[in-house]
């Protein structure tokens, strides 16, 4: 292969992993509507969901008091108005916690957005393409709806782990975790 089919080739496949992702942008926007919302808003309103009511009294609390804000109880907002505050406990605690769950589970959800819409992207290519071949779309479809599954999941991973780590006191600095003292036998 010439360099200049090399660049041609680099070029095309940087251009296509784009539209994917895009592809990706817009089943993830349909999906969640269908659900009425991406699971960190779905703790607002009258019917919550992801945690206890227990749970729900404190991050209220919290949320007013770490971030300073004025706003009504969670339970009268929309998700409209809770995703903002969302995305600012996530700043919270990427700054004051420990996010390294939350990004493994935010990583995950963005991985298998990604594969899902790829997969679909091939399965239509091959139908389009190849219809002798419609096995092969069949295959690529199912595999995206497995990846939707899992983009499912890790969204509501991602959602619970940050409202259990927000009202979560910080470490103290320079204090061991209990873990590693079990772990070194202290």
């Amino acid at each position: 292969m010439s360099v200049g089919a090399f660049g041609i080739l680099l070029v095309v496949g940087y251009a296509s992993g784009q539209l994917v992702a895009a592809l990706g942008n817009v089943i993830d926007l349909i999906y969640w509507k269908l659900w009425g919302g991406v699971p960190s808003t779905w703790i607002v309103g009258p019917r919550p969901k992801l945690l206890s009511s227990s749970q729900l009294s404190k991050l209220d609390e919290i949320a007013r008091s770490e971030l300073g804000l004025t706003c009504p109880p969670i339970k009268d907002q929309t998700a409209q108005q809770w995703y903002p505050i969302s995305r600012q406990i996530y700043s919270f605690v990427e700054t004051h916690r420990k996010p390294v769950r939350l990004d493994a589970f935010n990583g995950s959800y963005g991985m298998n957005r990604g594969l899902c819409a790829s997969s679909w992207c091939y399965a239509a290519i091959i139908a389009a393409a190849s219809p002798e071949h419609a096995a092969y779309a069949f295959f690529a479809l199912a595999a995206g709806a497995i990846y939707l599954y899992r983009m499912h999941r890790f969204s509501v991973h991602y959602a619970r782990e940050l409202y259990v780590q927000f009202p979560t006191p910080a470490p103290a600095k320079g204090a061991k975790s209990k873990t590693k003292q079990v772990r070194a036998g202290l």
